[in-house]
């Protein structure tokens, strides 16, 4: 198996272990969630459709730099793959980073 099929069955089996109901899981907003977000981009492709992987929806991101805050950005970003909807919330400060991950089972 090759480095991004597997790394992309990882991240699945990180979200498969934090199922909340049956139509989506959460990676809390941690240090661990944005250890997987770093994971995920190795495996995401902007433009075009991916089969092996997961699709950047580029419109679809936004970032916004607080103004007198201890957290210097806050962006979101929305990933895709054939079977799920991924939705990330992600705080950069001086001390590092944090994100949340959702992700929504498309066929349920």
């Amino acid at each position: 198996m090759d480095y991004n099929k597997k790394l992309y069955n990882d991240i699945q089996k990180q979200f498969d272990d934090n199922r909340v109901d049956e139509w989506h899981s959460v990676i809390p907003l941690s240090e661990d969630g944005a250890a997987l977000v770093d994971e995920m981009s190795e495996v995401s492709h902007p433009g075009g459709h991916q089969q092996n992987g997961l699709f950047l929806h580029q419109e679809d991101q936004g970032m916004v730099k607080p103004k007198d805050s201890y957290t210097k950005t806050v962006y979101t970003m929305i990933l895709e793959d054939n079977d799920h909807i991924y939705n990330i919330f992600a705080v950069e400060s001086n001390e590092g980073q944090l994100a949340q991950v959702t992700r929504h089972d498309k066929n349920v």
